[in-house]
C-alpha cells in the first residue's frame, strides 16, 4: 500500500556559522512570559528537545527546583538536564512539550529532538535539494 503525504510548508535550509542544516525556528511560553524566537536543529536521532539553560530562566524557572534528566550525549558523556513543562510555538502550531534545559556551553542553537515534537509535527528532509518539509 503506497501512502502519500502533502507537507504543508517546504523551509530552505538556513545557514547558521555558514553550514546549512535542517533549522527551524520557534518559540517557547511558560505562564505569561515567552521567549524571543529561538533556532533550533531538527534531529530525529535526539530523544529530547533541548534549550539553553538562560531560555528556562527567561521563561521564569529557578532551574534548581527543577528535577533532572540525565541523558548521554552523542560523545558518550552523561549530563543532567533540567526538565520542564512548556509551550511551544512552532509553524503555526501551539503544544505543550516537555524540553530539557541545558546548562552548559551547548552549540549556540537549540536540538529539536522526537519525544512530544514529533507527535505534533511530521518532518521529511531533502537534503538534495536542501530543505526542510514541515506537516502541521
Amino acid at each position: 500500500m503506497t501512502r502519500s503525504i502533502r507537507f504543508a510548508a517546504t523551509l530552505p535550509y538556513p545557514a547558521y556559522q555558514g553550514v546549512r542544516r535542517p533549522y527551524l525556528r520557534f518559540r517557547l511560553s511558560h505562564r505569561e512570559r515567552t521567549s524571543p524566537t529561538l533556532l533550533g536543529l531538527v534531529d530525529s536521532g535526539a530523544d529530547y528537545v533541548t534549550v539553553p539553560a538562560t531560555v528556562g530562566q527567561l521563561l521564569g524557572f529557578d532551574l534548581a527546583t527543577l528535577p533532572t534528566e540525565r541523558v548521554v550525549a552523542p560523545d558518550g558523556n552523561h549530563y543532567a538536564l533540567y526538565r520542564a513543562d512548556v509551550t511551544m510555538l512552532c509553524q503555526g502550531k501551539s503544544f505543550a512539550l516537555t524540553v530539557l534545559f541545558n546548562p552548559g556551553r551547548g552549540f549556540g542553537y537549540s536540538l529539536l529532538g522526537r519525544r512530544g515534537l514529533f507527535e505534533q509535527l511530521l518532518f521529511a528532509f531533502d537534503e538534495q535539494a536542501k530543505v526542510l518539509l514541515v506537516r502541521r
